[in-house]
This record gives structure tokens, sequence and C-alpha cells, in this order.
């Protein structure tokens, strides 16, 4: 099994950016951000916060 982030490390920085703004703005639930690209809602927080402090 492949840990977290090792999986959030393999997505591009493109996509690891709009996973964050699209969490973080609140308008897609975490669970279809998750969903539509493929990974666990877990990594779309951890992208949220990663945002937030950018």
């Amino acid at each position: 099994m492949v840990s977290t982030p090792e999986i959030a490390a393999s997505l591009p920085p493109q996509i690891r950016k709009e996973i964050g703004i699209q969490a973080q703005s609140r308008s897609i639930p975490i669970t279809r951000i998750a969903r539509e690209n493929q990974v666990n809602r877990k990594i779309v927080s951890e992208q949220e916060g990663m945002a937030a402090q950018a």
C-alpha cells in the first residue's frame, strides 16, 4: 500500500495547488474533490492546509 505522503508527492504541483484552493473555497465538498482526483480526503485536507499557509 502506498502511503499518503507518497501519493501526494506523485501528484503534479498544479493539481496539488488546485486541490488545496478548491478545498479552501468550500464550494465543492471535500469528498467530491477527493473522488474526482482519485485521492483520499486526508490528502485533500493536507493540501487545504498547505494552501492556507501559502
